[in-house]
């Protein structure tokens, strides 16, 4: 549909609004009387110089008529023949949620990429259109009488049947997966509507059904959580490095990828974004169990030599923990999904960002993406990656995972080949390292674990691992410098990497070795039949 409208509005509000399932069909006068309404609006915001009267606008389609009608979207919706659904929940929370949300649907259809809707105004305008609705206090006091939702409240607690004026009910809380915030009555059931929206639109299904049941499900989480329960909330994690082909989805034992456009991180989840060299990002969502651990009226809280502080900030510690094994895994997947060294997947972090209902204080963590490489996955590497995201799916895993993390900062992180080479060889240390004849240990048991059949490639391998050591430790030492052969230490980096997600591969494989919890027991066992098969000309002890 063109026009005007369109490009102002945006092609799904103007369709929403003007009833339309087929455009094939031709307009009836109703609608031709509307799309020329919504025409003219949108002739006067484009002639408009202020983008902040241009968004003010813009928004207007989201006020009532009158008290007695709707918004002005869901009133010429009405007149082109179409409904505006009412939930039939007898839950009076979600009942009230439901309605605001089906009256205010077409301005979240407002597009994100429109030139006159400044992402970071769109919640204060919200805001603005809340308070000039008189229905909009009687849905607060709704939320306040809510036995559960209350309980986010101290103050309303306090109070006893005095209750406060919804301009003072706020709270601050401490939240399970690391981060604090707080709360403000007159605010909640906007950030509900938001973050409904938000889950809609990141599922790219942003239809109104889709949002009536997340507005349902954020008021029944949120409930959940106000009464001190433990409940899962979506963790984002944008990855750049490599591209999802449209429509698909990755689905790991993690959670699941999907491509997702800039326009879409930006209205939704990140106002800032650095430049990745491409349009869109892999976005990660992840399922993470979180609790209220402490809440309070004061923006004070709890001191850090207070022993609640000293508890929270445990908690946090483990959760965080928790968090940073769980994205490990998952990027150790896609890498692993790579079937060549030369078509190496690279993933990396670009933000973390949680995702829930209430605000938080610096939520968003950015990462420094440093290499513009990019691999567009295809079906075999997508299906491999979901099937080392279940062999990686074990509490195993865990004796390993400082090296998978070396490993990886070697692959996607590091800029100089010299520290990737330095990690790399770490990340085998890990696997096989003991206390006595580190390098000569750590290579003769890769070699054993890589060339179980062959005397004669075993011996060449380990040969060229140890050759790899010895680079590794000239450039540690000082003795070698990057500038001093570029090329040679870039081969030595790649050589490493490949030897190393080849042992994690082979270890992912044998879970008796990977159940072994420590890197000397680890190295024993494959040394133990190895000695007496390995050449020991070169003055190395072979005899343990």
């Amino acid at each position: 549909m063109e026009g005007n409208a369109s490009r102002v509005f945006g092609e799904q509000a103007v369709r929403y609004i003007l009833n339309r399932s087929d455009d094939s069909a031709p307009l009836t006068p109703q609608q031709v009387m509307t799309l020329n309404t919504l025409e003219s609006l949108a002739e006067r915001i484009s002639n408009n110089a202020d983008p902040f009267q241009r968004q003010r606008m813009l928004e207007r389609i989201g006020a009532r008529v009158d008290e007695s009608k709707p918004s002005l979207a869901s009133w010429l919706r009405q007149q082109c023949g179409g409904e505006v659904p009412t939930s039939q929940s007898d839950d009076p929370v979600v009942k009230s949620l439901s309605a605001l949300a089906s009256d205010w649907y077409a301005v979240f259809l407002l597009p994100s990429e429109s030139e006159h809707l400044l992402s970071d105004e769109h919640d204060l305008g919200l805001s603005v259109l809340a308070h000039e609705r008189s229905d909009f206090e009687h849905l607060l006091e709704i939320f306040r009488s809510d036995n559960f939702l209350r309980e986010l409240f101290p103050r309303i607690s306090s109070h006893g049947t005095g209750l406060p004026d919804f301009d003072v009910v706020d709270s601050h809380f401490a939240l399970s997966w690391g981060s604090a915030g707080s709360v403000s009555l007159r605010l909640l059931p906007l950030q509900l509507l938001s973050y409904a929206w938000t889950m809609c639109a990141l599922d790219c299904s942003p239809s109104l059904d889709c949002f009536l049941d997340q507005v349902e499900e954020s008021v029944v989480k949120l409930r959940a959580l106000a009464s001190g329960e433990v409940v899962e909330y979506p963790y984002f994690v944008a990855l750049t490095g490599f591209t999802v082909p449209d429509q698909s989805v990755i689905r790991l034992r993690q959670g699941v990828i999907r491509q997702v456009t800039m326009n879409q991180l930006r209205q939704h989840l990140a106002d800032y974004l650095p430049d990745v060299g491409q349009g869109s990002l892999a976005l990660l969502r992840l399922s993470v169990p979180v609790r209220i651990t402490n809440r309070h009226p004061s923006p004070r809280g709890p001191s850090h030599d207070d022993p609640v502080w000293q508890k929270i900030n445990s908690a946090w510690q483990r959760c965080r923990s928790a968090l940073d094994d769980t994205i490990t895994r998952a990027r150790l997947a896609l890498v692993l999904a790579a079937p060549v060294p030369e078509s190496q997947i690279r993933p990396q972090v670009v933000f973390y960002k949680p995702l829930m209902p209430l605000r938080t204080f610096g939520s968003i963590q950015y990462a420094s993406p440093s290499m513009a490489h990019w691999t567009a996955l295809n079906a075999d590497e997508i299906a491999g990656t979901e099937n080392w995201s279940t062999l990686l799916d074990t509490p195993a895993f865990k004796h390993v995972k400082v090296g998978a993390r070396r490993l990886l900062r070697a692959i996607s992180d590091r800029t100089d080949p010299g520290d990737s080479l330095i990690d790399a060889i770490i990340a085998w240390e890990s696997f096989f390292g003991t206390s006595v004849e580190t390098s000569f240990r750590v290579t003769l048991a890769m070699a054993k674990l890589l060339e179980p059949e062959s005397r004669e490639r075993r011996r060449d391998l380990h040969k060229e691992l140890k050759e790899l050591y010895n680079t590794r430790s000239k450039l540690v030492h000082g003795r070698l410098d990057v500038g001093d052969d570029y090329e040679k230490i870039s081969a030595s980096r790649d050589l490493a990497i490949a030897h190393g997600m080849s042992t994690i591969r082979s270890l992912l494989l044998r879970p008796e070795l990977l159940e072994i919890e420590d890197s000397a027991n680890r190295s024993t066992s494959l040394i133990l039949d190895l000695c007496s098969q390995i050449d020991g000309s070169d003055g190395e002890e072979t005899n343990l």
